[in-house]
Protein backbone atom coordinates (compact mmCIF):
# COMPACT_ATOMS: atom_id res chain seq x y z
CA UNK A 1 0.00 0.00 0.00
CA UNK A 2 1.53 3.46 -0.71
CA UNK A 3 1.73 6.34 0.75
CA UNK A 4 -1.02 8.28 -0.87
CA UNK A 5 -3.59 5.38 0.28
CA UNK A 6 -2.87 5.45 3.80
CA UNK A 7 -3.56 9.41 4.06
CA UNK A 8 -6.91 8.76 2.45
CA UNK A 9 -7.60 6.84 5.48
CA UNK A 10 -6.21 8.66 7.91
CA UNK A 11 -8.50 12.18 8.03
CA UNK A 12 -11.58 9.79 8.34
CA UNK A 13 -10.51 8.06 11.10
CA UNK A 14 -9.26 11.34 13.37
CA UNK A 15 -12.51 12.96 12.12
CA UNK A 16 -14.47 9.98 13.60
CA UNK A 17 -11.98 9.87 16.75
CA UNK A 18 -12.88 13.58 17.35
CA UNK A 19 -16.48 13.17 16.79
CA UNK A 20 -16.92 10.34 19.29
CA UNK A 21 -14.64 12.71 21.41
CA UNK A 22 -17.00 15.65 21.09
CA UNK A 23 -20.43 13.51 21.40
CA UNK A 24 -18.79 11.82 24.72
CA UNK A 25 -18.51 15.45 26.30
CA UNK A 26 -21.60 16.91 25.36
CA UNK A 27 -23.12 13.78 27.12
CA UNK A 28 -21.71 13.37 30.06
CA UNK A 29 -22.44 17.10 30.70
CA UNK A 30 -26.15 16.86 30.00
CA UNK A 31 -26.46 13.96 32.32
CA UNK A 32 -24.59 15.18 34.65
CA UNK A 33 -26.31 18.69 35.10
CA UNK A 34 -29.66 17.21 34.17
CA UNK A 35 -32.38 16.64 37.40
CA UNK A 36 -35.31 14.62 37.05
CA UNK A 37 -38.34 15.77 37.66
CA UNK A 38 -41.24 14.96 40.00
CA UNK A 39 -44.69 15.56 40.88
CA UNK A 40 -45.37 15.84 44.54
CA UNK A 41 -47.45 12.14 44.55
CA UNK A 42 -44.51 11.15 42.66
CA UNK A 43 -42.28 11.76 45.22
CA UNK A 44 -43.82 10.66 48.27
CA UNK A 45 -44.52 7.37 46.13
CA UNK A 46 -40.29 6.84 45.87
CA UNK A 47 -40.07 7.45 49.37
CA UNK A 48 -36.62 6.82 50.90
CA UNK A 49 -35.41 5.81 47.84
CA UNK A 50 -35.79 9.70 46.32
CA UNK A 51 -33.47 11.01 49.16
CA UNK A 52 -30.31 9.60 47.65
CA UNK A 53 -30.61 11.96 44.54
CA UNK A 54 -31.10 14.86 43.87
CA UNK A 55 -34.47 15.79 42.21
CA UNK A 56 -36.89 18.61 40.76
CA UNK A 57 -40.69 18.51 42.48
CA UNK A 58 -43.43 21.26 41.74
CA UNK A 59 -46.61 22.20 43.49
CA UNK A 60 -48.61 24.68 45.23
CA UNK A 61 -47.77 26.65 48.04
CA UNK A 62 -50.49 25.51 50.87
CA UNK A 63 -52.03 28.23 52.06
CA UNK A 64 -51.17 29.46 55.74
CA UNK A 65 -48.19 27.45 55.87
CA UNK A 66 -45.51 29.41 55.75
CA UNK A 67 -42.97 30.46 58.02
CA UNK A 68 -39.61 32.47 57.79
CA UNK A 69 -37.10 32.51 60.46
CA UNK A 70 -34.11 34.57 59.79
CA UNK A 71 -32.06 32.06 57.86
CA UNK A 72 -34.87 29.55 57.01
CA UNK A 73 -38.60 29.15 55.34
CA UNK A 74 -40.81 26.09 55.87
CA UNK A 75 -43.72 25.55 53.87
CA UNK A 76 -45.95 23.08 52.57
CA UNK A 77 -45.84 21.92 48.61
CA UNK A 78 -48.95 20.18 47.12
CA UNK A 79 -49.66 18.72 43.86
CA UNK A 80 -53.24 18.02 44.94
CA UNK A 81 -53.11 14.66 45.69
CA UNK A 82 -49.90 14.64 48.07
CA UNK A 83 -48.26 16.83 50.38
CA UNK A 84 -44.38 17.61 51.72
CA UNK A 85 -43.07 20.11 54.01
CA UNK A 86 -40.21 21.86 52.68
CA UNK A 87 -37.58 23.67 54.52
CA UNK A 88 -35.37 26.45 52.35
CA UNK A 89 -32.44 28.66 53.26
CA UNK A 90 -31.62 30.78 49.88
CA UNK A 91 -33.36 33.74 48.38
CA UNK A 92 -37.08 34.08 48.44
CA UNK A 93 -38.35 35.14 44.94
CA UNK A 94 -40.53 38.44 45.76
CA UNK A 95 -43.28 36.12 43.98
CA UNK A 96 -43.79 33.81 46.68
CA UNK A 97 -46.85 33.33 48.63
CA UNK A 98 -49.87 31.15 49.54
CA UNK A 99 -51.11 29.32 46.38
CA UNK A 100 -48.10 29.65 43.88
CA UNK A 101 -46.71 27.43 42.01
CA UNK A 102 -43.37 26.76 42.53
CA UNK A 103 -40.57 24.32 41.53
CA UNK A 104 -37.87 23.11 44.10
CA UNK A 105 -34.67 21.68 43.56
CA UNK A 106 -33.04 19.36 46.24
CA UNK A 107 -33.84 16.21 48.29
CA UNK A 108 -36.00 14.61 50.01
CA UNK A 109 -35.10 13.01 53.61
CA UNK A 110 -35.54 10.54 55.81
CA UNK A 111 -37.27 12.47 58.24
CA UNK A 112 -40.07 13.35 55.61
CA UNK A 113 -38.75 16.58 55.00
CA UNK A 114 -37.71 18.11 51.39
CA UNK A 115 -34.71 20.54 51.78
CA UNK A 116 -34.61 22.93 48.46
CA UNK A 117 -31.56 24.26 47.20
CA UNK A 118 -33.10 25.45 44.47
CA UNK A 119 -36.60 27.29 44.66
CA UNK A 120 -38.41 29.14 41.56
CA UNK A 121 -41.96 30.76 42.06
CA UNK A 122 -43.94 31.15 38.58
CA UNK A 123 -45.51 34.02 37.70
CA UNK A 124 -48.51 34.30 37.17
CA UNK A 125 -49.65 34.21 33.73
CA UNK A 126 -51.06 38.38 32.79
CA UNK A 127 -52.85 36.87 29.94
CA UNK A 128 -55.28 33.79 31.68
CA UNK A 129 -59.00 35.11 31.41
CA UNK A 130 -60.73 36.40 34.71
CA UNK A 131 -63.39 33.97 35.18
CA UNK A 132 -65.62 36.83 36.45
CA UNK A 133 -65.48 38.87 33.07
CA UNK A 134 -68.05 37.96 30.53
CA UNK A 135 -66.30 38.03 26.96
CA UNK A 136 -67.32 38.99 24.35
CA UNK A 137 -69.43 41.84 25.98
CA UNK A 138 -69.17 45.50 24.62
CA UNK A 139 -69.89 47.33 27.62
CA UNK A 140 -73.21 48.84 28.77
Amino acid sequence: MGEGARRSYRFPILAAIALAAVGFLVFRSTSATSVYYLTVSELLAQGEAAGDEQVRVAGKVVPGTIQRTAETLTFTASDGTGDVNVTYGGVVPDIFKDNVEVVLEGSYGTDKIFRADTLLAKCPSKFESDPNSMAGSTGP
